[in-house]
């Protein structure tokens, strides 16, 4: 089966390529090697940074978090975890189905998404202002609140030194995993590879994502 990049990957085969990864733009033998490793380095990366670069998500779509309501009675915080949104268009409270599912108006802040400097382009979460009556004894006993978020999901595009950092783990991969050395030159003597595989992320990838990494709320 041929592979293809993923929807979520951080770069293109041909940017590899292009990068001095030694291989030719006309040269296609390791297309399918360079692709399955952007697969892994993007998904990868982002689950360090525990940051959504790309969304598989097309459009505007609905995803549903945990509704953390504060004792107050009033105010809550959805967090929205290893996610990002480049839009939020839409909030219902309590839908699990004792909570009455409340849409909540943002006209009149009953919701809020955050930061709202929405710093590199997205949102991490929404603080919510939503009275309610639903505490009974489900959520006394420990079930969660939840609540349905629907927006644009993903960074508007993959920040450019995400890509550098992912063309650069590719790189390092396809060298010490799949490429070959130069032969010796005895004869019956075949090419070996390098290494294998070592489909972790280099020190140098993840100090790069530090700043962009993103701390989960429990």
């Amino acid at each position: 089966m041929p592979v293809t990049l993923a929807a979520y990957a951080l770069t293109t085969v041909e940017r590899v390529k292009e990068q001095g990864s030694g291989i030719r733009d006309t040269d296609p033998s390791q297309d399918a090697q360079i692709a399955f490793l952007v697969n892994a380095a993007s998904q990868q990366m982002m689950q360090y940074a525990n940051r959504e670069f790309k969304s598989i998500l097309v459009g505007s779509q609905p995803r549903t978090f945990r509704l953390q309501r504060k004792n107050d009675g009033v105010s809550a915080f959805i967090d929205f975890g290893q996610w990002d949104a480049q839009t939020v268009t839409s909030v219902t409270a309590e839908t699990q189905p004792t909570g009455g599912s409340n849409v909540l108006d943002a006209t009149i802040l009953q919701y809020q998404a955050v930061p709202v400097e929405q710093w590199e382009g997205v949102y991490t979460g929404v603080v919510v202002y939503s009275p309610t009556g639903s505490w009974g004894v489900p959520y006394a006993a420990g079930i969660q609140h939840t609540a349905s978020v629907t927006g644009t999901w993903g960074y508007p595009s993959v920040p450019a030194d995400v890509e550098d950092l992912c063309v650069e783990q590719v790189k390092e991969w396809l060298l010490t995993g799949y490429q070959v050395t130069s032969p010796l030159g005895i004869p019956g003597e075949s090419d070996p590879q390098v290494a294998g595989p070592r489909h972790q992320l280099a020190w140098s990838v993840q100090q790069g994502l530090n700043r962009h990494k993103k701390l989960l709320v429990a």
